[in-house]
């Protein structure tokens, strides 16, 4: 099942195959928890209006007591049904990056140049699952608008996400970046396997 997390969707444990162009990134929602929520939320809200058909013929504030119970009900089915048709199919050619996105009934295309992505980004991130909450170290394509993110690959393990980042960087001919309060810290794709006394030394 797709994760957001801090603006990023990603499926866990998912790493593209850095190979020879072009190569497809394939985010998918969840179909069958997307249902069970649907189907959740539908007999969440008929009991709810079981329940509360009676203060329907009340007075006011008791006659509008039934949607505080129905209304969310209505929020988890929609959300069940995003969760269903969710598909993210993200292509790379090394000079530009389409992504073609649907969500409800709709698919949208957009296509960026390469250049339009400051690099790869490694970044910590945290999910909820199975009421725990877990830590994923993510490679990423940032960028300024959400639905233009793209991400490479995630590992659970912090040495293995900067590795990824790091190989992501060198494939792509762009700079490996780290998150700092001022923005990103980069590293070109030349000096990402060098020592950072070394860049240091020469001021990178």
């Amino acid at each position: 099942m797709a994760i957001s997390s801090q603006g990023y969707t990603f499926n866990v444990g998912s790493q593209v195959e850095a190979g020879a162009f072009p190569v497809t990134v394939l985010t998918k929602g969840n179909a069958i928890g997307g249902i069970f929520i649907m189907v959740f939320a539908v007999f969440w809200s008929g009991a709810a209006l079981f329940i509360g058909q009676g203060f329907f013929e009340g007075e006011l504030p008791y006659r509008v007591l039934p949607f505080a119970f129905i209304i969310p009900g209505i929020g988890l089915a929609f959300f069940g049904l995003y969760a269903a048709l969710l598909r993210i199919e993200t292509t790379l050619d090394g000079h530009q990056v389409t992504i073609r996105k649907r969500t409800w009934f709709t698919t949208r295309t957009a296509v960026l140049p390469l250049s339009d992505y400051p690099g790869v980004l490694r970044k910590r991130v945290t999910y909820n699952r199975n009421k725990r909450t877990h830590t994923a170290w993510i490679a990423a394509l940032p960028h300024d608008d959400k639905t233009k993110r793209v991400v490479l690959g995630s590992s659970s393990d912090e040495a293995e996400g900067r590795k990824l980042a790091e190989n992501y960087a060198r494939w792509l001919n762009i700079p490996a970046l780290e998150s700092t309060v001022d923005g990103f810290e980069a590293r070109a794709p030349e000096d990402v396997d060098r020592p950072l006394a070394e860049l240091a030394a020469q001021g990178k």
